[in-house]
């Protein structure tokens, strides 16, 4: 990705639309409390996982922080990242630079397990993509909704990975372990859970809703590359298409029974944001410079339609 990001037209899902996705869920989670997106600057996160999936998502979150007023020194601390050897800080030697960036200063916490790295941050969102089932113990989500509520927030607990059996935790043990407070979202699919009689609707947090879109607007938009600020402007657009009964009900994520119109939204927030860079040519181009509204026909308009005629055998 690093070798022909920056001159071919090429994007790694697994890492930038994971990054991309869980952003959305993340801003999705807070306009569900009636918080603006630039309270993203306020969590502190656990990514348990710290390969090329969990440190991409990590990497992106630290962005929108920075896009919303953080330093970079500042919003790093906003983030306690896990492996298989416990809590990563600089005393390790040979990090990839994105996992060094984000490696704690305080290395004599190094290796610690879960629970030590959420009470050393005070941690209020946990992040999963670790691959490895229930490893989000009941102990280490409950203090995760105590740090989430004394700050007024909602904890918001993500088991991302996939499959099922691979998930970090499930929705219902993620309701019963925060009195039924969580903000869920998962990678692999989950009925609701139920909490004191309670329907708890949580989310299912699939690349699907951004790659479709992303891919479309770069395609139309004719732009050379897919930059960073392009990610973040599909994540920005798959929040604002969140239909407001799904926020109400604590969900993060948009309804999928029309992707057709969420990838359209998207891809017009990506045109949108490679012409501020000067990156869009052709007729997308115009479109946009007629208008908002022309733009997003025009996206429609492209978009290839799955329908067939009937064909007869004559006799």
């Amino acid at each position: 990705l690093d070798r022909y990001r920056k001159h071919r037209l090429v994007f790694n899902d697994d890492i930038q639309g994971t990054a991309a996705t869980v952003l959305a869920g993340v801003y999705g989670a807070l306009r569900a409390q009636g918080r603006p997106v630039s309270d993203i600057t306020k969590l502190r996160f656990c990514c348990v996982g710290a390969g090329s999936a969990g440190s991409g998502v990590a990497d992106q979150l630290r962005r929108a922080m920075m896009k919303h007023g953080l330093s970079e020194e500042d919003a790093c601390r906003n983030f306690w990242m896990m492996d298989v050897q416990g809590l990563v800080t600089r005393k390790r030697a040979n990090l990839p630079p994105i996992v060094q960036r984000l490696a704690r200063p305080e290395v004599e916490l190094d290796g610690v397990d879960m629970a030590g790295a959420v009470e050393a941050g005070r941690v209020t969102a946990l992040l999963g993509l670790s691959g490895v089932g229930g490893v989000f113990t009941a102990g280490v989500m409950q203090q995760v909704a105590g740090f989430a509520a004394a700050e007024g927030l909602r904890p918001l607990i993500f088991p991302l990975s996939n499959p099922t059996a691979n998930s970090e935790t499930t929705p219902q043990q993620a309701q019963d372990a925060t009195g039924g407070r969580a903000i869920v979202a998962t990678g692999s699919p989950f009925p609701d859970a139920f909490f004191e009689g309670r329907k708890m609707k949580s989310s299912q947090g699939n690349n699907v809703y951004i790659f479709p879109g992303l891919a479309l607007g770069a395609v139309l938009g004719k732009t050379p590359i897919i930059t960073d600020d392009m990610f973040m402007a599909a994540s920005e657009a798959l929040v604002d298409v969140i239909a407001e009964e799904r926020l109400q009900a604590g969900q993060c994520f948009p309804d999928l029974n029309n992707p057709r119109e969420i990838a359209a939204a998207v891809a017009l927030g990506v045109i949108k944001s490679a012409a501020a860079e000067g990156l869009v040519s052709g007729p997308a181009l115009t479109a946009l410079g007629e208008g908002e509204q022309v733009l997003l026909d025009h996206i429609r308009h492209s978009m290839y339609s799955p329908e067939y005629v009937h064909l007869y055998r004559e006799p």
